[in-house]
């Protein structure tokens, strides 16, 4: 039977608890080196328990040194990937993390975290952008859109269109275009521009210079912000006359980078999951025509508030909501026992059915 980990403060043995409460005084008192080792001491009982540097992670954060505590919430998130207090914890540590280059192990955990049900993946879209901007290939692209010819220059250069499919090719690319709105104004206007000459370049007969994969990830990202990147006059006059197949072709591709399908659009063929464009080709099938049905369908199943005129009521917000972060409810023995590890668990209270009942159920 598999060993299934978790964090439960309070089933803390007695030693690793003496242990913490003498790393937390020596904390106080400035003295790193001996809060490490006190912290390795409460490590040795054993190891594989990811309550020891769950906990010790909370002391650090508390002390102010925000990246020690990181790297324990992270080693915490991988001796107990399913507990929600570890997901939570480490969620809560990369909001306020900025990385100039990608250690495996960091971007092996967003990767994970961007995809949870129980995440709000936007918390990690700051640090996302941090190690996409560090990437040659968008400091590139930024430098582009900067430049008097714009972004969509890189499209005529066979080097550029090399580094930019490797950009988008890359799976920590990949999940946030398609699963953050990323607050970066200079991004938003490199990735206007890079749409703006996919357009220009099929309307002159050049085809798609970009692989079917790259541009659904762009179209993911523009679909995240509810489309509401600038369109020019000849922009829309051009995609008017885009006539889509059956399938994901140049110009459906290219309509998706400017705006959800009218209701009751036929629905294309579903793209392949496999492959290198399979992964961004599936997810933009889904937002598009997947999920509109489905909402529309449940639509019909709850009772409508407000006027069939009223715009807040029949109109898409923005932004849309991919995913919420579920916090599973906790006794305060709990609670306490994480917060302040250097006292005694006895001096908790014993948590009370959940129910509510203050006597035990039958």
């Amino acid at each position: 039977m598999t060993d299934v980990r978790t964090i439960d403060p309070t089933a803390l043995p007695d030693a690793a608890r003496q242990a913490l409460g003498e790393a937390h005084r020596a904390l106080g008192q400035g003295d790193a080196p001996k809060a490490q080792a006190a912290y390795r001491q409460a490590a040795e009982g054993d190891p594989q328990d990811p309550t020891v540097p769950f906990l010790m992670g909370g002391i650090l954060r508390q002390a102010g040194q925000h990246m020690p505590a990181l790297s324990l919430f992270l080693t915490a998130w991988r001796l107990a990937p399913h507990d929600p207090n570890a997901r939570g914890a480490l969620v809560a540590a990369f909001r306020g993390a900025r990385f100039t280059q990608a250690a495996p192990p960091v971007v092996e955990a967003l990767l994970s975290l961007l995809v949870a049900n129980d995440v709000y993946s936007q918390d990690l879209a700051a640090v996302g952008l941090s190690l996409l901007r560090s990437e040659a290939a968008a400091k590139t692209l930024l430098a582009a859109a900067a430049a008097p010819e714009g972004a969509a220059g890189l499209l005529e250069r066979p080097q550029d269109l090399e580094a930019l499919e490797a950009l988008f090719a890359q799976p920590l690319t990949r999940a946030l275009l398609g699963r953050t709105l990323l607050p970066d104004a200079e991004l938003e206007a490199a990735f206007t521009q890079l749409r703006r000459g996919l357009l220009e370049r099929f309307r002159a007969g050049g085809g798609l210079p970009l692989t079917p994969g790259a541009v659904a990830s762009l179209a993911l990202q523009a679909e995240m912000g509810s489309y509401a990147w600038p369109v020019s006059a000849a922009e829309a006059a051009a995609l008017a006359d885009l006539a889509p197949g059956e399938e994901w072709d140049a110009p459906r591709l290219l309509l998706a980078l400017y705006g959800r399908p009218a209701p009751g659009t036929p629905l294309p063929e579903e793209p392949l999951a496999g492959g290198p464009n399979g992964g961004p080709l599936t997810l933009l099938h889904q937002r598009l025509f997947l999920d509109p049905r489905r909402e529309a369908l449940l639509a019909e199943s709850i009772p409508q508030i407000g006027t069939a005129g009223d715009e807040a009521a029949s109109g898409r917000l923005f932004p849309r909501w991919r995913s919420l972060a579920q916090h599973p409810p906790r006794p305060l023995s709990a609670l306490l026992a994480e917060m302040l590890p250097q006292h005694p668990a006895e001096r908790w209270p014993a948590p009370r059915p959940s129910c509510g009942c203050r006597v035990a159920c039958t």
